[in-house]
């Protein structure tokens, strides 16, 4: 009887032993779970503001797009019919070029911009 009596007490004590360690376990779990999903929320905020900072970006280069191509149309125009046509050739070119730049630099922006749209689906 005494010997049912010890191991009775030493199953017991093992038990709550681990419901300890399985409470301490799951505590753990729980506590890095939170921090998971705080760093998580933060990660798609600072994303969520760098889409609407290249949205904002994307906005302003498509206006000067637009307005580079139509003064390099202008231009190209006016180095076929003007006396200073080399000159109008040459500045045509080079707003050719800044047109180039604006074309890498929207395309990096859209880019930024699809990234976050496929992280919120």
């Amino acid at each position: 009887m005494k010997k049912l009596l010890l191991v009775g007490c030493i199953l017991l004590t093992g038990a709550v032993a681990f419901a300890s360690d399985v409470e301490a376990n799951f505590a753990d779990l729980e506590a890095t779970f939170q921090v998971l999903q705080a760093e998580e929320k933060a990660l798609y905020e600072a994303r969520k503001q760098e889409a609407l900072d290249a949205q904002e970006k994307l906005n302003q280069q498509r206006k000067m797009y637009s307005e580079v191509a139509a003064k390099e149309k202008v231009l190209g125009a006016n180095s076929k019919s003007k006396l200073n046509g080399e000159q109008y050739k040459e500045l045509a070119a080079r707003y050719g070029e800044i047109k180039k730049e604006l074309e890498a630099e929207m395309k990096a922006n859209e880019k930024v911009i699809a990234d976050f749209n496929a992280l919120s689906k």
